[in-house]
């Protein structure tokens, strides 16, 4: 018997998680717990993910050889149901009186709260899958509108969001499909996202000491770190991540590992400042 096709048919669920926090020297976010939306009060109409990134080509002989894409994750746009109290208070920094009687939008109330973006989708198979954008927020409030209804036809009106899904500082991921349309009450944690080296974000140094790098998390524990300096003329770094200060002014440090072929990075600005 031949294998079902397995398409997209249908939103089942959307729910979203807040970012609550995020580690200061790994970019790590901490997630609250899943909020899936009531059908009825602010079901998924429709979305739509369109990638970002540039493609960047090499020629050779009159032939394109080589194509890379910068993956910077995607532009959504997301059609609810109708707006609520929760979701308006979570994205768009709303203040919501706990009664649930008003809601109030003010200026200028800074950069919107980020949050992990869940979609369920049913599938011909029946198995259904879940997407997981892990670092979302809204970049424009949706359109209001209003009108009166016509000879008794139903008219209702949908807001629309424009949301931003952006690769998880710590480990790159932009999203994650599971095969499976069952609600979760937590956001996984993506599978790569350990194979990293994290180092400390920044350090000082004076001209002539030498400082170590601190390392933060490496996994595999094993691997051994390459370690390179920017601007040698500020800063020498040595095979074991010890830094030399050599001119003041900054230069960026970077340690690397590789993976199963995969080679991970992190930075650390090194600040080298006169001996006093």
């Amino acid at each position: 018997m031949a294998a079902k096709a397995k398409l997209p048919r249908s939103i089942k669920n959307v729910g979203y998680a807040m970012i609550t926090s995020v580690d200061n020297n790994t970019g790590k976010p901490t997630y609250g717990d899943v909020n899936w939306l009531v059908h009825n009060e602010a079901g998924g109409r429709e979305y739509t993910a369109e990638p970002k990134g540039e493609v960047s080509s090499i020629y050779a002989d009159g032939v394109e050889v080589y194509s890379e894409e910068e993956n910077t994750g995607y532009d959504i746009t997301l059609t609810l149901l109708a707006c609520i109290d929760d979701t308006d208070e979570d994205w768009l920094n709303r203040v919501v009186d706990p009664d649930g009687e008003y809601s109030e939008e003010y200026a200028n109330t800074g950069e919107y709260p980020h949050f992990a973006l869940l979609i369920i989708e049913d599938t011909t198979d029946g198995v259904g899958q879940t997407r997981v954008f892990y670092d979302c927020h809204v970049t424009q409030r949706p359109s209001q509108s209003g009108k009166t209804s016509e000879g008794g036809a139903l008219d209702p009106m949908f807001p629309e969001y424009a949301i931003s899904a952006v690769p998880r500082e710590d480990c790159g991921c932009v999203e994650r499909k599971i095969k499976a349309k069952a609600k979760i009450s937590s956001v996984p944690e993506p599978s790569l996202a350990g194979n990293h080296i994290r180092i400390q974000k920044t350090m000082t140094v004076t001209v002539g000491s030498v400082l170590n790098v601190p390392i933060i998390s490496k996994n595999p524990s094993n691997a051994a770190i390459t370690w390179t300096s920017g601007t040698t003329a500020k800063a020498t770094v040595s095979a074991t991540g010890a830094v030399t200060g050599v001119a003041a002014g900054e230069s960026v440090v970077t340690a690397s590992i590789t993976v199963d072929g995969q080679t991970y990075t992190d930075t650390c600005t090194v600040t080298v400042v006169a001996a006093s």
